[in-house]
């Protein structure tokens, strides 16, 4: 392009720009249902059923998927792997049935399932992945069917209106959203990798020690653990004070009486905020039920500080003199709760279950030293869990504006990305 047409814009600008080029309100998904003519200049008010059209996916049980090369997707994303491709080419998959609404995306020939929709090159003349960010703005998830089996009527959606550039402007306002699904993609990779390297740490250090030759064996329950020979064992009552007396549950409706800044903790973290306290303190919640114990996916301890309400989901324990509160939160993170659990409806670990676990209790010198490894990685991705959450708030905001005409990108340089024009 020559250099009169437009200066050359990349993302950061691009960025920049689209929060202070107008103060004009935009026009979002809702309101564009309300009127009858394109707000935009050069733009088409469609109805989606113009745009594109919904097909089927094909049913392919969870047994019968192989495990081959192609994604099979369903309505919550990725759900395997199969040998053949019901679609041959790149496309948009469509929750139909279970997440209603949510739109994926696949790079290359996949299987949809019955739960979806699916839209390929064969089912619009427009930009795909242009669509793709059309149909993440639009939320279809609110046409959502009242019935018992909750699902997204095609015909529903093809009654609700967008707007459509020319394919070049598409192609722009594609790539620019594109680049920040790039950062995003990144960042979550930096996570899950530094998750991993957080596990494996805490798996070898609050266990293993720093540097040591000679070892013991220390049972917990079931479970023989080898600890270092230096240091010693005692039991959980030896290690933390229980104030599982003090807690007080607070029900829903005299917790919206309550409501300030002081945080109200369950098993799994802040669920509330009060107006009064029961602790004021450095203290590990460890939960008590629910499915932290055995799915591993929620924190089963972690630390809280300062003023702070508790219900009795969580055992509230104070560290005794001699021990790293960040020590025994890691620790307790690290041990395997299954055999101490009852209940299989409700996972409890009970007072006097608790009670069995034994405790490793290595010099404080190096409990703060194997905390502080651990510290500085978790860190490192609480750091990168929020730059993600900022990388989402700014892709909202420039769908939001880039898909409303708001910010327009037909008269600035901004490189088309081959992922994006590829798929013209």
């Amino acid at each position: 392009m020559s250099d009169d047409a437009s200066q050359q814009t990349s993302l950061d600008e691009i960025v920049g720009e689209y929060n202070r080029e107008t103060e004009d309100e935009a026009v979002d998904a809702g309101k564009l249902q309300e009127i009858d003519e394109s707000p935009v200049e050069g733009w088409e008010l469609c109805r989606l059923g113009e745009i594109f059209s919904l097909e089927y996916g094909e049913n392919l049980t969870e047994d019968a998927r192989d495990g081959g090369q192609y994604p099979v997707y369903g309505s919550n994303g990725l759900v395997g792997s199969h040998s053949e491709a019901y679609v041959d080419c790149p496309g948009i998959i469509v929750g139909r049935k279970g997440s209603i609404g949510e739109a994926e995306f696949s790079e290359g020939p996949f299987h949809p399932i019955d739960t979806t929709y699916y839209i390929s090159e064969y089912e619009t003349d427009e930009n795909l992945r242009f669509v793709h960010y059309l149909l993440e703005n639009i939320q279809l998830s609110r046409l959502n069917a009242a019935s018992a089996i909750p699902g997204l009527n095609r015909n529903d959606a093809y009654s609700l209106k967008g707007l459509l550039p020319p394919l070049q402007e598409q192609r722009k306002i594609a790539s620019v959203i594109y680049n920040v699904d790039k950062a995003i993609q990144k960042t979550e990779e930096i996570i899950q990798q530094t998750e991993r390297l957080h596990t494996g740490l805490r798996r070898e250090l609050v266990i293993a020690g720093i540097d040591h030759t000679e070892f013991q064996e220390m049972r917990v329950g079931p479970f023989t653990l080898e600890i270092p020979a230096s240091w010693d064992i005692v039991s959980i009552d030896e290690a933390c004070k229980n104030l599982d007396r003090d807690r007080i549950p607070v029900k829903q409706a005299k917790r919206e009486e309550m409501q300030g800044d002081i945080p109200y903790y369950g098993a799994s973290g802040i669920i509330d905020y009060v107006d009064d306290y029961l602790f004021d303190d450095d203290l590990i919640l460890l939960a008590e039920d629910g499915e932290n114990l055995l799915s591993r996916n929620l924190p089963i301890s972690f630390k809280i500080s300062g003023k702070a309400w508790v219900n009795n989901h969580a055992h509230v324990l104070k560290p005794r003199e001699g021990f790293d509160i960040d020590y025994l939160v890691e620790y307790f993170e690290r041990l395997n709760y299954e055999p101490f659990v009852t209940g299989s409806a409700q996972p409890k670990l009970t007072q006097t279950n608790m009670d069995m676990l034994s405790v490793p209790k290595p010099p404080e010198e190096e409990q703060t030293e194997i905390s502080s490894k651990l510290t500085s990685v978790s860190d490192h991705k609480n750091r990168s869990e929020q730059y993600k959450q900022q990388l989402q708030r700014l892709k909202k905001g420039l769908m939001q504006d880039l898909l409303s005409g708001k910010v327009r990108t037909h008269s600035k340089d901004i490189e088309v990305l081959p992922e994006v024009e590829k798929h013209d």
